[in-house]
């Protein structure tokens, strides 16, 4: 049996980039961010499965970039739903057999490998494998009398790629929607599996914002300039 094979929920609609366009298929540098973190997944490893969800719009989208960029990466592509949990659900329905299942998110364009094979290992050893970052600001908790300061070494933000045992997550994905899970680690969570952690690699940021979209241009220019 093969160790992971991979999804890609990518039917978000990227509502906080205030853009015209999807942005997992705005153009970064010279081809479209969602085959960038495909690359890399190819990169990897060639014989990956690599299973990619759309929306009815991005589908046939993709399927224009794939002739424009001639993109010949291996990889499946399904219809997902309103929800990430849907896109993932379904692309649950279809992923190859495998010991291990990684779910990543589309516009994470720059993890590297040293962070995947650490969630790889991480996985292999304990059962799943969530990479986190530290906070780097002060935190304060609102409730409603106000607000108190927070403890920000108790906290971390969480990342993906997120790694888990197929029968974990494959078991998860049979509890019904919650607007409460966040991320897979989430629902395999309350599905009562433990969730590691493991350290997330500085560029491997969530292209949400303008912000984000700005410093991706200027790190994938600096990185070929190296």
């Amino acid at each position: 049996m093969r160790l992971i094979s991979m999804i890609i929920p990518a039917a978000g609609a990227g509502k906080r980039m205030d853009s015209s366009g999807l942005k997992q298929f705005m153009l970064l540098g010279d081809k479209p961010v969602l085959m960038h973190t495909l690359e890399f997944f190819h990169r990897f490893d060639p014989e990956m499965p690599i299973v990619v969800a759309f929306s009815e719009e991005g589908f046939v989208e993709w399927e224009r970039l794939m002739q424009e960029y001639n993109c010949s990466i291996p990889h499946r592509t399904i219809l997902g739903g309103k929800e990430r949990y849907d896109s993932v659900k379904a692309a649950l329905k279809v992923v190859p057999e495998s010991e291990f299942i990684g779910v990543h998110d589309a516009v994470r364009p720059f993890v590297n490998e040293k962070t995947f094979q650490s969630c790889i290992d991480l996985a292999v050893a304990q059962g799943s494998a969530v990479p986190v970052s530290h906070l780097p600001n002060s935190l304060r908790m609102v409730h409603e009398e106000g607000s108190k300061a927070v403890n920000r070494e108790h906290f971390r933000q969480v990342h993906t790629p997120q790694i888990f045992r197929s029968k974990w997550l494959q078991e998860a994905y049979q509890r019904k929607y919650e607007s409460r899970f966040f991320d897979d680690a989430t629902l395999v969570e309350h599905a009562g599996f433990p969730i590691f952690l493991t350290e997330n690699n500085h560029a491997n940021i969530k292209i949400t914002t303008k912000l984000d979209w700005e410093w991706s241009e200027y790190y994938l220019s600096e990185r070929k300039n190296e």
